[in-house]
């Protein structure tokens, strides 16, 4: 006769895997300073740390109960769409950040133009009056100001390509994150299926057993009339 399976409300017992932590709450948009960010990241870290130490819980709190399977699919699914949550809110608040640095160093670079520009007009006004040597050397001036802006301007090219680069890394590493998480969890199936596989064969066994057993069972009384006593049954009370 088949085991019968448990219900759904033990898949989990209660009071043996630890509740899970509160997951930062920010709403996309809700990041709007760099305070908020750093926040927000230190939170996601806390969680994910909480998160493991859940996840590692449930899955071995999954394994001696009969519907092991369902358990330990409702585990990693869980896992999946909290690390999701945590990854959304790390992603918002490293891109928050990223982009107010750069918004800072344009503004930064805007005002250096704007002074440098002004400097240019006032060192233009003041050559006016003065003599031709003093007009060469503002002219030289100008150049240099000129050259300054055209490698300002390369300056900045190589800060995108740099940009570019951390970002390509930082895809990259998301990316190896994901495949060692689908690792994690495949390892885990097959785990899990060799457990099953194990419980099988000692039902199995078990069984055949019981079945062995209860054919020795019938089949005594005939062999006590031939004569022949089981070996696992003692001898009967007054006989040799």
């Amino acid at each position: 006769m088949a085991a019968a399976v448990a219900p759904e409300a033990e898949v989990v017992p209660a009071g043996e895997v630890p509740q899970a932590p509160p997951l930062p709450h920010y709403p996309a948009g809700s990041i709007a300073s760099v305070t908020v960010a750093d926040r927000a990241l230190a939170e996601a870290k806390a969680a994910q740390l909480e998160q493991e130490k859940i996840y590692v819980a449930r899955r071995q709190a999954c394994y001696p109960l009969l519907v092991a399977e369902l358990c330990l699919r409702r585990a990693i699914e869980d896992n999946a769409r909290a690390e999701r949550r945590i990854r959304a809110v790390e992603v918002e608040a490293r891109a928050f950040k990223r982009h107010q640095t750069e918004r800072d160093a344009a503004a930064a670079r805007s005002a250096k133009r704007a002074r440098d520009a002004g400097a240019d007009a006032r060192r233009q006004a003041e050559a006016a009056g003065s003599s031709n040597a003093q007009q060469q050397h503002l002219a030289r001036n100008a150049a240099a100001q000129r050259q300054f802006e055209a490698g300002a301007a390369e300056r900045e090219r190589r800060a995108a390509r740099e940009r570019k680069r951390l970002e390509s890394r930082q895809s990259a590493r998301v990316k190896k994150e994901a495949e060692q998480r689908a690792s994690m969890a495949e390892r885990g199936e097959r785990a899990r299926a060799h457990e099953v596989k194990v419980r099988e064969v000692l039902q199995r066994a078990a069984e055949k057993e019981a079945r062995a057993h209860d054919n020795a069972a019938r089949t005594a009384p005939k062999g006590a009339a031939a004569g022949a006593v089981p070996a696992s049954s003692p001898p009967a009370a007054g006989k040799s």
